[in-house]
């Protein structure tokens, strides 16, 4: 089960998703790839130096 906010409010968590295994150990697999390639950005210098790519 994967918790998502309220559609009636930032405050809540009433709904989700419930996903197979499979699904499930592929969204922590990609959640620990993109914490691990992940930076800090703590300053409006550091958000103005990300890259920005436009189609």
């Amino acid at each position: 089960m994967v918790p998502l906010p309220s559609f009636h409010g930032a405050e809540g968590f009433d709904c989700g998703v419930l996903l197979g295994r499979e699904a499930a150990v592929g969204l922590v697999h990609h959640g620990r790839e993109a914490c691990a390639s992940a930076r800090p950005v703590e300053t409006a210098d550091a958000v103005r130096a990300l890259p920005v790519w436009q189609d």
